[in-house]
């Protein structure tokens, strides 16, 4: 490592960032990555399995728990996944209508809403990383989403606290 490096690098640990963190790329074939830069860059991610065995992390965003899901993965060894979805469900006293969700859907550019067989909302983000993004970009789509969620969760839980 040139010096050059070096004191980019010990700056970085220093302001409480990891160069490789931010400077690396992300991919959904690679999920124990995804949770390095997911915890570099402050979030509490933890990696699991779904019900069929594809990857999974639970973390927050926007203040609400945040499952991001694994898909396009190998059908029996559960790896090379090439895209990820952050997935955020909102329990609702009253069930929401199909026509206020796709209100909700129409506002936010890259957000989908679904219901439940309940009516409680499930607010939807997909990114295709493919052989990897770089980890900056994700970062914003996770910030992106988060905002988004908190946005929408006004709406969403608007009318029951009487605010229509």
């Amino acid at each position: 490592m040139g010096f050059k490096s070096f004191v980019l690098a010990a700056g970085s640990i220093v302001l409480g960032t990891a160069v490789p963190v931010h400077a690396q790329d992300v991919s959904a074939s690679d999920p124990e990555g995804m949770v390095e830069v997911l915890n570099g860059a402050g979030y509490e991610a933890t990696l699991g399995t779904d019900d069929l065995g594809d990857p999974k992390i639970i973390t927050e965003m926007g203040g609400w728990s945040t499952s991001i899901i694994f898909y396009d993965c190998d059908a029996d060894t559960h790896d090379g996944c090439e895209s990820v979805q952050f997935l955020t469900g909102l329990d609702r006293e009253n069930p929401m209508g199909a026509e206020d969700a796709l209100a909700i859907s129409q506002r936010f550019r890259f957000l989908a809403v679904s219901l439940d067989e309940e009516g409680d909302p499930f607010l939807h983000w997909d990114v295709i990383t493919g052989d990897g993004i770089p980890a900056q970009t994700f970062l914003d789509a996770i910030g992106r989403f988060g905002e988004t969620v908190g946005e929408a969760s006004e709406i969403i839980f608007a009318e029951e606290r009487g605010q229509e």
